[in-house]
């Protein structure tokens, strides 16, 4: 019964935001005026919106090479590797314990890969976006990440 609601309280500090200074690229307008808004998810993570956009940006420059220790310069393929990699480095124990009973690293390969065979791509990513992330407290773990990798490369990250 302990570890229960223990991890349903590790459940809602893990979406809580680092601290310091978190860059945010929703005080950025996308778009020009009279352009037709592209279609995307908007989700919320503490009062901040993290959408489609937002969520393949951070994947792409925090995850896509964290192997290789070069994030964001990598072969725009996201391996299992990467992704516990980027859990491990980003995640507090708590949160990881969490992250690991609420989705795996095998079922989000098994959701967002499609076709490909052990990598995500943002095409397989966008493609699949109904099963990939559908969870929103899963989009805002990963927006945690993201945040506080922000932090430790001093530069926005999505």
């Amino acid at each position: 019964m302990f570890f229960l609601i223990f991890c349903a309280f590790a459940a809602l500090v893990s979406c809580k935001e680092p601290r310091g200074p978190v860059y945010r690229s929703d005080t950025v307008t996308r778009g020009n005026p009279g352009e037709p808004k592209e279609k995307k998810r908007s989700g919320m993570c503490n009062g901040f919106k993290f959408g489609d956009i937002e969520t393949v940006e951070c994947i792409m420059n925090v995850i896509d090479g964290i192997v290789a220790g070069t994030p964001g310069r990598g072969d725009k393929k996201i391996t299992a590797d990467e992704i516990d990699k980027a859990r491990s480095e980003y995640l507090r124990w708590y949160e990881k314990t969490v992250a690991w009973f609420a989705v795996s690293t095998k079922q989000v390969l098994k959701d967002c890969q499609g076709n490909n065979k052990g990598f995500i791509t943002v095409e397989s990513f966008s493609k699949n976006r109904k099963t990939c992330l559908a969870n929103q407290a899963d989009v805002c773990r990963l927006k945690t990440i993201c945040d506080r990798a922000a932090v430790r490369f001093k530069r926005p990250v999505y």
